[in-house]
Formats: C-alpha cells, sequence, structure tokens
C-alpha cells in the first residue's frame, strides 16, 4: 500500500495551493517594484486631467519640497532626523522628542 489516503490528497493539495498562491503574489510584488524602480517616472495619461507638475513651496518652510498640478498646496508638519539636519530645520518635536524617520500618522 503506498499510504495515499485523504488526508494525504488534502495536505498535499493545500500545499501545493500554497504554493501557487504565494507564487503569483511574490511576482505580482516584483512587477511592482520594477514600476517603482529609481528612475522610471509612472504617471497617468493628462496627469487625470488635473494639468502639469511643478514645484510648489512648503506652506511651513517655504521649500519645494513636492512637484504638484497647479493650485494644489502642503503644509509638512515633522521632518526625520537627518532630513532636519540636512533642510536646517530642528531634529524634535514641539514636545521636544526625536521626529520618527518613518512617521504614520499613530504617535507611537
Amino acid at each position: 500500500m503506498t499510504g495515499f489516503d485523504r488526508r494525504t490528497l488534502f495536505v498535499r493539495g493545500a500545499a501545493v495551493a500554497g504554493t501557487v498562491l504565494l507564487s503569483g503574489g511574490a511576482q505580482v510584488l516584483a512587477a511592482r517594484g520594477v514600476a517603482a524602480a529609481p528612475g522610471r517616472r509612472v504617471q497617468a495619461p493628462d496627469n487625470g486631467g488635473y494639468g502639469p507638475l511643478g514645484p510648489v513651496p512648503d506652506m511651513t518652510t517655504g521649500l519645494p519640497l513636492l512637484h504638484l498640478p497647479e493650485g494644489f498646496s502642503y503644509a509638512s508638519f515633522g521632518h526625520a532626523a537627518a532630513y532636519a539636519e540636512m533642510l536646517g530645520l530642528p531634529a524634535t518635536g514641539s514636545d521636544g522628542f526625536p521626529t520618527p524617520d518613518r512617521h504614520d500618522g499613530m504617535a507611537a
């Protein structure tokens, strides 16, 4: 007897299905990584109808940190220590604690 029963069928079937799903997911992630490679800009045709992009000064610092369509504005509220030093800004928040380098809005 080969020892191939219903349990073995389900276990091996789940392993094959998991491998197929994970390999497909890895391909999608790899394709996204290539699309986001440095030097390659991807933009919607006609920029989605918003017009051409141009440098826009930050309302907080006055420095043109982002390129946005005409009429758009933004305000920065914190800079990671490495960037703050480069911009000549304080590397700490108003509470004296360092600004996180990957700020996610959770205040953690």
